[in-house]
């Protein structure tokens, strides 16, 4: 990555705490993720329980703003333009060059990992 992800894609499975939850509060996937956005990078991220309205909140989120009731939780005004939620791993990974998985989800044990190198 010539020692920069400024401009690439980085594909991110598993945006929760923990498989088999939907829950993102406290998940290190929000500070991973704020990290590689205040690098420039731009954010593919893949997560079976959690939409693309709940990473972007919690992308515009201050630190413990989650603590909240939903209705005093901050909504974003715009988008995160670096990031887009989808709606698979091989979505999530196609064109990347980097691969990260947050969460152990068991489909991803499953995941064909030479398609996925092959179509990065």
């Amino acid at each position: 990555m010539f020692n920069t992800v400024s401009g690439k894609k980085v594909a991110i499975l598993g945006f929760t705490f923990k498989k088999d939850t939907g829950d993102t509060r406290e998940t290190p996937a929000i500070d991973v993720c704020k990290g590689l956005l205040g690098d420039k990078s731009k954010l593919s991220i893949y997560d079976p329980q959690v939409n693309e309205d709940q990473i972007q909140r919690d992308l515009a989120m201050n630190k413990f703003d989650w603590d909240h009731p939903l209705h005093l939780q901050p909504v974003s005004p715009t988008n995160v333009k670096q990031v887009s939620a989808v709606c698979g791993a091989y979505t999530a990974t196609k064109d990347a060059h980097a691969v990260y998985i947050h969460t152990e989800w068991d489909e991803f044990k499953n995941l064909d990992y030479k398609k996925i190198y092959d179509n990065m």
